[in-house]
């Protein structure tokens, strides 16, 4: 996740209120829901399923904001674009729908694909048919950082957002340093929400999450171990990304103070540093006692904390590289996963060409390891049924020629 902003929906009293509403919500006579159902909430927190039919085939969103630095936009670009629309390309490579749309900051808009249509606020994007483009410019009041990164969050929290994802049945948030894979197409979550799998922490930070949610007044079920991406019923985002910024500025400002660091250096057996206690993750302590308080049906279990999503992030390891991210790794197939993070891949692929900020250096460095862009997909048949590297390699022999080239253009 990027920096972000900590922008507070929910300050003192009220944010306890929030939490409280939260808590009275959760009914312990939840039914268990199929992953296909699309349900609706009442204004009393009940919950009617609506379910899904032929003429009302579950679609889902995803959703990722777009930040105005060359890195980012190449990203965007190079991966996170182009994967969706490799994966998305017919109709019959799957029975879910997948949706993008991009928040971008003003002076980043300007790359968005022609086929990708503008949705202006207040308006619904239309969801139907075949998989579908969109953006959205954010306000220039958006751009005001304490903490860097709530800026990828904060637009899932407004009343304009839940009129967005108001005809999708499923919304997915993505940093746009990540593969949209196939699994998309055939994969929603099973208990309704699903969280990126991935090291957040040792046994120290766990403890005190589960001891910063009793202190909370929230729910937990000892669950840990998650990334940053989520995939979430779309009755659910708003409240979860609300209170997702709320515990995020928590943390942020309340949990590494100068008293709370030498608490948990001399008294609880811990470091104010990575892994024990960080406040540079921040987010991703927030997203754990979310997902604990919210996200269950009515329970939150393991099996909704998945490897299909950030898959990669802080696993497959190499022995002789001694890095993680390396997809050829993976011993699931690209339909057998909905999104690959790239948050270690990025630092050793290509010679780091997706770190860079300069469109020239990233496509200098990426000419290094593919002369010319040639790239070997080492697959035969569709794109779906090949392993997680080869798609993402199929991924890059599409996008790199047409960004490098116009480059090169722009220099001649």
């Amino acid at each position: 996740m990027r920096v972000f902003t900590l922008m507070l929906m929910f300050a003192g009293c009220a944010g306890k209120s929030i939490i409280r509403n939260e808590q009275r919500q959760q009914s312990s006579h939840l039914p268990e829901l199929r992953p296909d159902t699309v349900v609706e909430v009442g204004s009393n927190g009940s919950m009617s399923q609506l379910g899904s039919s032929p003429h009302r085939p579950v679609r889902s969103l995803v959703v990722t904001e777009l930040a105005n630095t060359g890195r980012h936009k190449n990203q965007f670009l190079a991966v996170f674009h182009p994967s969706w629309k490799l994966m998305s390309g017919s109709r019959h490579q799957g029975k879910y729908t997948v949706d993008l749309m991009a928040f971008c900051e003003p002076d980043a808009c300007s790359i968005i694909p022609k086929e990708c249509k503008k949705v202006r606020g207040g308006e619904a994007p239309e969801a139907h048919g075949l998989g579908k483009c969109f953006y959205q410019v954010l306000g220039n009041s958006y751009m005001k950082p304490q903490y860097k990164y709530g800026l990828s969050i904060n637009f899932m929290t407004t009343a304009e957002f839940a009129k967005i994802v108001g005809n999708y049945d499923y919304v997915m948030r993505s940093d746009v340093d990540a593969v949209l894979m196939p699994g998309l197409r055939h994969w929603v979550p099973e208990f309704g929400s699903a969280v990126g799998k991935g090291f957040m922490g040792s046994n120290f930070t766990e403890r005190r999450l589960v001891g910063i949610s009793r202190k909370l007044g929230l729910k937990h079920h000892g669950i840990h171990g998650m990334q940053s991406t989520f995939y979430i019923r779309a009755n659910k985002i708003v409240p979860f990304s609300r209170m997702l910024v709320n515990l995020s500025k928590h943390f942020f400002e309340e949990e590494f103070t100068s008293d709370i660091c030498a608490e948990v250096e001399s008294k609880v057996g811990g470091h104010c540093a990575w892994p024990d206690w960080y406040q540079q993750v921040s987010t991703l302590y927030a997203t754990d006692l979310a997902a604990n308080h919210l996200l269950g049906e009515p329970d939150f279990k393991n099996a909704q904390v998945t490897e299909k999503l950030d898959h990669c992030s802080t696993s497959c390891w190499s022995d002789s590289a001694r890095t993680f991210g390396h997809l050829e790794i993976s011993d699931l197939s690209a339909k057998e996963i909905g999104q690959v993070h790239l948050v270690a891949t990025k630092g050793w692929l290509g010679n780091d060409f997706l770190e860079q900020e300069d469109s020239g250096q990233f496509c200098e460095l990426a000419s290094k390891t593919w002369p010319d862009f040639k790239i070997d997909t080492h697959t035969h048949g569709d794109a779906s049924g090949a392993s997680a590297n080869t798609f993402f390699m199929q991924v890059l022999a599409q996008s790199l020629p047409s960004m490098c080239k116009s480059e090169r253009k722009l220099h001649a």
